[in-house]
């Protein structure tokens, strides 16, 4: 996991809230990149997985601010990683 992050309000080099009083979002983009290798995957191990992502603590606690997709990879799979 992954996320852009500009350190500029947090050491107080920029203000907090912009012109309009709104917070300003330090981050930037999210990224969850998940890689699995294993031997004879199938399309089956890999809805499971994605399905799976949503039940992870730490994605639920990052995930309501910065939502996101999950890149999911499998190596070994028995069909093509981007098949569904």
């Amino acid at each position: 996991m992954s996320i852009d992050w500009g350190p500029f309000v947090f050491l107080h080099l920029a203000d907090v809230e912009d012109g309009a009083g709104d917070p300003i979002d330090t981050f930037g983009d999210l990224n969850v990149d998940i890689d699995v290798a294993g031997e004879g995957l199938d399309g089956a191990d890999r809805r499971y997985l994605e399905e799976s992502v949503g039940r992870s603590a730490v994605y639920d606690l990052v995930t309501p601010a910065h939502a996101c997709e999950p890149n999911l990879r499998l190596t070994g799979a028995s069909e093509p990683s981007d098949g569904r």
